[in-house]
């Protein structure tokens, strides 16, 4: 055994590492996920953004120490949207088959690269509050659905996050943007499914005593769609082919944009959207 007087102080060297048995029988873990089991992962987001919602002094003490999200602009190599017009030219030439069926052959599509290039830095910025900032929280920061063991039955066992590593101050629309482009697939985010899954977030903070209002959390909600995009081109899909996504189709890890062609063309589609709107507004 070990004599815990004996461990050195966490606050001076080393730390702590806190580990809880998770029983397969009650948890699972699994991605695309269904509508439900996004709720339910959408839930304990909101659990975990009410924790810290406007706490000043927390949030002062999580930017001090902790990093940033993982796909955070500052988190980021430069070279990643210094090349994002080539990368995302690459994309179009790999997918072109791909994108004029889903009649996303457009100059205003092609030009995604350099649209998002120019907006980028704003983008981050707004995504990036300092502790007194309205709506400033606590987040997961890769909030993808392989994070998240979901309770078999949610009503014993309600979802748990694991790997923190990027937990950090933030929006908490950032991990909502990606957990539902991450997880969900396409005929389950049509015909306002993802519309409804944004609101059960949203009506979820609510329950929890949280004022956000809605025309700022929908405007924060496609700043970090849009965000997630950026940091997809320029990271993930540099190489992006229909030979890999299909390598990758059975791969739960990966995010559903990149290892299934409709979740990533009906992505393209929803970030040309949102993206136009930001552009209007700037």
């Amino acid at each position: 055994s070990i004599d815990k007087d004996k461990l050195p102080d966490p606050l001076v060297k080393g730390g702590w590492l806190i580990l809880e048995c998770i029983p397969e029988n009650t948890y699972v873990q699994d991605s695309p996920l269904s509508v439900d089991r996004a709720r339910q992962c959408l839930e304990a987001a909101a659990d975990l953004h009410a924790s810290a919602w406007q706490d000043v002094a927390l949030l002062q003490r999580a930017n001090a120490e902790l990093s940033r999200a993982a796909f955070n602009l500052q988190m980021r190599n430069p070279k990643e949207l210094a090349g994002i017009a080539e990368s995302w030219e690459e994309f179009c030439s790999n997918f072109r088959g791909e994108l004029e069926a889903e009649g996303l052959w457009t100059e205003r599509v092609r030009n995604l690269g350099s649209r998002i290039k120019d907006v980028a830095e704003r983008v981050s910025d707004e995504l990036s509050p300092s502790p007194t900032d309205d709506y400033a929280t606590c987040i997961h920061g890769d909030y993808k659905a392989m994070n998240v063991m979901m309770g078999i039955d949610p009503e014993i066992a309600p979802a748990v996050m694991i790997d923190m590593a990027t937990a950090s101050a933030g929006l908490g629309m950032c991990d909502v943007a990606m957990h539902v482009h991450h997880a969900v697939e396409p005929h389950n985010l049509d015909g306002g499914g993802e519309e409804r899954l944004v609101e059960c977030y949203l009506d979820a903070l609510r329950d929890r005593g949280c004022e956000y209002p809605r025309d700022v959390a929908w405007r924060h909600y496609k700043l970090a769609v849009v965000d997630y995009a950026r940091f997809f081109m320029g990271r993930m899909w540099k190489s992006a082919t229909p030979e890999t996504m299909e390598q990758k189709r059975d791969n739960r890890n990966v995010a559903n944009i990149n290892r299934s062609i409709p979740s990533a063309m009906r992505f393209v589609k929803v970030v040309e959207k949102y993206l136009t709107e930001i552009e209007d507004s700037l």
